[in-house]
């Protein structure tokens, strides 16, 4: 588990599990996964 801060117009804190943490590899790579998980959600809910 991870003890995280959000910045913003208000602070805000939570515990966030090691499952919903993934590795900093830069903005293209970080681009890349996220299209590949909105592709994979819309294939699932084509079924």
């Amino acid at each position: 588990m991870y003890f995280v801060v959000f910045y913003g117009s208000t602070a805000d804190f939570a515990w966030v599990s090691d499952a919903a943490i993934i590795p900093y590899q830069g903005v293209e790579a970080f681009t890349k996964y996220a299209q590949e998980m909105v592709d994979k959600a819309q294939m699932k809910s084509q079924k």
